[in-house]
């Protein structure tokens, strides 16, 4: 009797061990995952400053445009990955801001009236793109706000993703 009470104590510090490893490496590809996300983010973002800082005759306002929007996009399922959320490459601008509103509050806060195909979804936007410097300057505003608050949400800085 006292060997199959040692089997079973046995066996269910195996099992709670083997849980805590399969939890630890749900954490680990969690985290991997929102890394990534981030990091295409900050990609998007550096593409499109770069085509900001650019004199204005020179600059490329459309790939501002689309590396602006996507890596707002990009920022926002990064946040909702974070947090579990299953998060499609459909979902728009407008979506995606709600349903980070859904865990934090501090997302009703970001304006994203700039972007002018804010409520269309990826596929329906590929033709509608803002050519002056102007108004993908407000949207690329905007996209750096969304990029401070996930950042300061994840408790994560660009070196830390380096």
């Amino acid at each position: 009797m006292n060997k199959l009470v040692h089997i079973k104590m046995t066996v269910i510090i195996f099992l709670q061990e083997d849980k805590k490893h399969f939890y630890k490496k749900f954490i680990q590809m969690k985290s991997e995952k929102v890394n990534r996300s981030l990091q295409k983010a900050l990609e998007s973002m550096r593409i499109a400053e770069q085509e900001m800082h650019r004199p204005s005759e020179d600059a490329v306002t459309l790939c501002a445009c689309q590396s602006t929007r996507n890596s707002a996009m990009e920022f926002l399922r990064s946040f909702l990955l974070s947090k579990g959320d299953t998060v499609t490459e459909s979902a728009s601008l407008k979506e995606l801001l709600a349903a980070c509103a859904t865990h934090d509050a501090h997302f009703r806060s970001i304006d994203i009236s700039s972007f002018l195909c804010k409520s269309d979804g990826a596929e329906e936007c590929d033709n509608k793109y803002c050519l002056s410097v102007e108004k993908v300057s407000e949207c690329f505003q905007q996209a750096t706000a969304i990029r401070a608050l996930v950042m300061a949400k994840l408790k994560i800085s660009e070196r830390d993703l380096a």
